[in-house]
């Protein structure tokens, strides 16, 4: 017996449409399945640190009208140091995204900070400098 799509009960269009939704799907999965196994994950990535940073502020605000420049200079602004990217950091007075990396490099060298006046190790954080920001910051 001879197999033929009239057996299933199709016209020749239908069965035309049914193969190339098949064949999509197959591409699809290949597709898929080989971005899958070979893909770089880096290029995907985002990193969300700074709009995190961001939510968090606004969300612990009790008015919603505040446009990004009153993020970044947020007073009830409270960092913890140990945990913080260089996005959060540069937020405090007195830190660029240099000595932000130097801290975020310390970090990583010597484990985290017990307490906010180890930041003073880092070097270019000297008793003025922590002085401006020690009510910023925490450690937990």
């Amino acid at each position: 017996m001879k197999f033929s799509v009239h057996n299933l009960g199709f016209t020749k269009r239908e069965a035309r449409i049914i193969i190339l939704a098949f064949a999509v799907l197959t591409v699809g999965f290949c597709i898929k399945f080989y971005d899958n196994i070979f893909g770089s994950t880096d290029a995907n990535s985002f990193d969300f640190a700074k709009s995190d940073m961001e939510f968090n502020i606004i969300s612990s605000q009790n008015n919603t009208g505040n446009s990004k420049e009153d993020i970044t200079k947020n007073e009830n602004l409270i960092i913890n140091i140990n945990t913080a990217a260089v996005e959060e950091l540069v937020v405090l007075d007195g830190i660029g995204e240099s000595l932000a990396a130097e801290i975020i490099s310390h970090r990583d060298k010597n484990g985290s900070f017990s307490r906010p006046e180890d930041l003073m190790k880092v070097s270019g954080i000297g008793k003025k400098k922590f002085e401006k920001i020690k009510d910023k910051i925490k450690v937990k």
